[in-house]
């Protein structure tokens, strides 16, 4: 027992440490997603489908629905930008919420989440070939939002496969990842609404 509790966090750092270190060799990465929204005010949920696009390169990130609704968010150094279902491309001031989730998963795929004085307090367990990674927030502005993330890696490629996020009013949107493609080419036009 006392050996348990001397290397706990010595084991989360190193798990940690495992997954920084993989995110930091990604350059780029392609895949797509399942997310399910669960509403307490409703009592169900709905789901919606798309694909994320990143490129550390260039720190862009895309992320698309295509199912039901259309509409694309693109995160790149020179801001936020969105385009609806109907076409109509809006770019999001620096200081919109948009821009802070976008940069949120940005750091989630690039493992910038886990970096000492981030915007997260975390543990890291291992269970069932997992790596689960319990992050609450520290900044007022996201708690505001966000009462707390759970991210699931693969305990051996230590790659993101689900992520589950609580927002405070009581609702949890759960994504899915599939089909992750790493340092593959992009297409020029990736971070173009």
């Amino acid at each position: 027992m006392a050996f348990c509790a001397a290397t706990a966090p010595e084991l989360r750092a190193q798990d940690a440490g495992r997954i920084i270190e993989v995110s930091s060799s990604i350059q780029t990465l392609d895949c797509s997603f399942v997310q399910t929204k669960y509403l307490t005010a409703l009592d169900g949920s709905t789901e919606s489908s798309g694909r994320m696009v990143y490129d550390a390169r260039s720190s862009s990130l895309r992320w698309e629905y295509l199912t039901p609704v259309r509409y694309a968010v693109v995160l790149t150094q020179d801001g936020v930008s969105m385009r609806t279902g109907d076409g109509k491309v809006t770019v999001l001031p620096s200081d919109n919420m948009f821009r802070r989730i976008s940069e949120l998963m940005a750091g989630m795929v690039s493992g910038k989440c886990f970096a000492p004085g981030g915007s997260f307090d975390y543990t890291v367990t291992e269970a069932d070939g997992e790596l689960v990674a319990e992050m609450i927030p520290r900044e007022r502005e996201l708690r505001r939002v966000i009462s707390g993330m759970t991210m699931y890696f693969d305990s051996g490629s230590c790659l993101l496969r689900r992520l589950e996020m609580k927002e405070k009013g009581g609702d949890v949107t759960v994504i899915v990842l599939s089909g992750v493609k790493v340092n593959v080419e992009l297409a020029p036009d990736s971070f173009e609404l």
